[in-house]
């Protein structure tokens, strides 16, 4: 949150997605990997972490208990290694979701894989 000293009271919000990763090294096996979100459960912003075998292709989403998609983190082309993904617990549109039960989804080196997450108030 950001307020403007020449506004007394005004006050916006701005929202900035991250994504981190290490670029491949030589010699170095990877292993495919989708870890536990964290925090779990959340009130807010959440991280994955994943890592890629080999460069290739990577998904992912957040979806809801009804399994509908809430929002898409990722998807495009990645470099084998570690990575990790920021979420700010918002919808496509930009509304914080409401509280409940979520799933990430995650495609990565040919395999689907899904991790449960709690959002709380």
């Amino acid at each position: 949150i950001v307020s403007d000293p020449a506004i007394p009271g005004a006050a916006d919000t701005c929202v900035v997605d991250v994504r981190c990763g290490v670029l491949d090294v030589p010699g170095r096996a990877w292993a495919l990997s989708f870890e536990a979100p964290r925090p779990n459960p959340s009130s807010g912003r959440v991280q994955f972490f994943y890592t890629l075998a080999r460069a290739g292709t990577a998904r992912l989403g957040i979806y809801g208990a009804d399994g509908r998609r809430i929002r898409s983190l990722l998807d495009g082309a990645d470099v084998a290694g570690m990575h990790a993904v920021l979420w700010d617990g918002r919808d496509e549109s930009g509304r914080r979701v409401a509280p409940g039960a979520y799933w990430a989804r995650f495609e990565g080196g040919g395999q689907v894989m899904r991790r449960p997450l709690t959002i709380v108030r």
